[in-house]
């Protein structure tokens, strides 16, 4: 069974990135969509990390919480 990866984005998705969708079942979350989307999830790739989004939509139960949270940018304070 293939990882699930939320890829929080704003505006436009991220580029190039054909080959993660080729090795996880990848989907793409608006701040909005994240709290749907997160819970379940294997890995979550934060291509927006200055957002309260993630800090509001992460799952109360640790078993549904993702077991890897990538941050694309190099500050992380937000999270």
């Amino acid at each position: 069974m293939r990882d699930r990866l939320v890829v929080l984005y704003r505006g436009n998705r991220p580029p190039a990135t054909a080959l993660i969708e080729r090795l996880a079942d990848t989907v793409y979350a608006t701040e909005e969509e994240l709290p749907y989307l997160l819970p379940g999830a294997d890995v979550l790739l934060a291509w927006v990390t200055s957002t309260p989004a993630i800090r509001e939509a992460w799952p109360d139960d640790p078993e549904k919480a993702p077991r890897w949270v990538h941050a694309a940018s190099a500050g992380v304070d937000s999270f």
